[in-house]
């Protein structure tokens, strides 16, 4: 069985994994935690549960996942770029706007993957899925094959269709690190072209702790339609909105009821629309493509 760990409200310790990946550590569900120190505590126990007969999978370009893989007692796999690293990926390459690059296991080179994604971020998704599937005795041709023909999970940069010659993109990316993997990400796949968001923030206690992470994260694309918070169960104790999130971005601030009209009105032949969002905002993505893109499917 493989299993998504959620560390949003510590229920990730309550697995029990033979093999535990770590692919990156950000300042995140601080509501819960109370303290950073706190969660990367978490994250140590987490790689430490894994028996004497697993082993961790962890991200040595990361400079919080080193932090926690110091003094672990376990078996353990770092992937990346870095020289000293059992799993490397060399020789970047951008082709067509997804990424080849060659694979270094344990100091001997065994071939290169053009990713059948876009993405810098998913070619560290793709080391760490290599590094569990070599350790396991999987063929590196098998997996080879596996990462070239794979074209995204629902939700990730999930192609929903066109509008005229203009991409519709649906992603779930709600935090101000994942939210810039995925613009850099489209960036890379569609270079020259004017990015136009439409973000919905989830959750008001996410907005307030990384509220200026958001404003730096808003001001990337060339325009963006900033919707209201989406509040998931929450009550907004902390007295934030999206209204001086769009001030200081530079985001336009609409109501639902009022996007695709400003949509239709704004968007220009060669450009590309992401939704984002984790919270109804793919409902409205759905809908924009079923009514505004009859050639779609």
């Amino acid at each position: 069985l493989v299993s998504e760990a959620d560390e949003s409200d510590g229920s990730f310790l309550k697995l029990s994994p033979a093999i535990a990946v770590i692919t990156n550590i950000d300042r995140e569900h601080m509501d819960y935690y109370g303290s950073f120190e706190k969660l990367l505590s978490s994250f140590r126990r987490f790689a430490e549960s894994v028996p004497f007969y697993g082993f961790a999978v962890l991200n040595g370009d990361d400079e919080r996942v080193r932090r926690i893989a110091q003094d672990l007692r376990k078996n353990v796999i770092r992937f990346g770029m870095g020289k000293d690293l059992e799993l490397r990926g060399v020789d970047l390459e951008l082709r067509e706007g997804r990424y080849a690059f060659g694979v270094v296991w344990k100091g001997r080179r065994l071939g290169e993957v053009h990713l059948g994604i876009g993405g810098r971020h998913n070619v560290y998704n793709a080391l760490a899925s290599i590094g569990v599937a070599l350790e396991i005795g999987v063929p590196f041709e098998k997996v080879k094959e596996a990462l070239e023909s794979f074209r995204n999970a629902e939700r990730r940069m999930e192609l929903k269709g066109y509008y005229g010659d203009v991409p519709v993109y649906d992603d779930y990316g709600h935090h101000p690190t994942e939210m810039k993997a995925v613009i850099e990400a489209v960036r890379e796949m569609y270079p020259g072209r004017r990015l136009v968001l439409v973000f919905q923030p989830h959750r008001y206690s996410r907005t307030y702790l990384l509220f200026e992470d958001f404003i730096k994260v808003l001001k990337l694309p060339d325009l963006v339609f900033l919707l209201d918070i989406y509040p998931a169960g929450e009550e907004n104790i902390y007295g934030v909105s999206a209204e001086p999130l769009a001030h200081r971005s530079g985001a336009i601030l609409v109501k639902k009821e009022d996007l695709f009209p400003l949509l239709e009105e704004n968007l220009s032949q060669g450009d590309v629309l992401l939704f984002m969002g984790a919270g109804d905002i793919t409902g409205l993505c759905e809908e924009f493509v079923r009514e505004r893109c009859p050639t779609s499917t």
